[in-house]
């Protein structure tokens, strides 16, 4: 456990600001005012990475020692041994939902897939989808664009039962998604309107995740994610189909993290820190 630190000089401006906190990361404020069956591939708080600022804004740290600095206060945290244990034994579940429309007021779930994620693989044998009916079939334009017809909607399952199956198969894994944001309101909503209960779950978001472990890269959607890494990108109308692409993706954005902080705090950390930096 880290103390609090001394006061220190401002790194940006000299000021003689005081500096408080825990870990790698103190407080500083300015005392100016003004601051295959398997397949290989290649709750969280906010991080506690607050960067300097002196009166004039400027950031006093850059990515590569923010990064640097967090990736040595875990490695100090935990044995190394231990630490890859836990890691390697961690099951993700990679998920995707299909929507009749992008409104998370008023549009509704029509699919749900999911894959797990266990040591470096994508376990196929486990693996979730459901169909979910709808209390009306999506219009004709909408099914153009999501793919599933008036027959599979009506062949779909209740949304309550296709939620509390996959809150049982999923049980206490962390959920991954590609703009998880989108995924996480539909399924809450469902959730909540349907089984009278609040959807608990910790997520990471791959749309964070991989420009901040890439920051050259200029690409946005899933689908350009897939091409930068020579990844299959094929005409994809299934739940199921995208949750095994964002998985793939997923297995390459590992592979570029050291095994030890391969877990949901440290990829999260990564991720915010791509977007405070970025």
């Amino acid at each position: 456990m880290h103390g609090s630190r001394p006061s220190s000089s401002c790194r940006a401006c000299g000021c003689g600001c005081s500096t408080s906190g825990q870990g790698p990361w103190p407080t500083r404020t300015c005392s100016i005012p003004g601051s295959c069956r398997t397949w290989t591939g290649g709750s969280s708080r906010r991080p506690s990475a607050r960067l300097a600022r002196c009166s004039s804004g400027s950031r006093s740290t850059g990515r590569a020692e923010t990064v640097a600095g967090w990736l040595s206060w875990l490695r100090r945290s935990e044995p190394e041994s231990a630490r890859l244990e836990r890691v390697a034994a961690l099951r993700w579940v990679v998920l995707d939902v299909e929507t009749s429309g992008l409104d998370v007021a008023k549009d509704t779930l029509l699919s749900i897939g999911a894959v797990a994620v266990r040591a470096g693989h994508i376990v196929v044998d486990d693996s979730f989808e459901r169909g979910v009916r709808p209390r009306a079939a999506s219009d004709r334009a909408n099914i153009l664009i999501h793919g599933i017809g008036e027959e599979a909607q009506r062949a779909g399952v209740p949304p309550a039962q296709a939620c509390g199956d996959l809150i049982d198969w999923a049980g206490a894994a962390p959920l991954v998604a590609f703009h998880a944001a989108f995924d996480r309101a539909f399924l809450e909503r469902t959730v909540r309107d349907t089984l009278r209960r609040r959807f608990d779950a910790d997520w990471l978001d791959l749309a964070a995740l991989a420009p901040a472990l890439n920051p050259g890269v200029r690409a946005t959607a899933l689908d350009d994610w897939l091409v930068h890494f020579d990844l299959p990108v094929d005409e994809r109308h299934r739940a199921g189909d995208d949750a095994f692409a964002t998985a793939m993706l997923f297995l390459r954005l590992l592979a570029q993290v050291p095994p030890g902080e391969r877990d949901l705090a440290g990829l999260r950390r990564l991720a915010q820190a791509g977007r405070w930096l970025g």
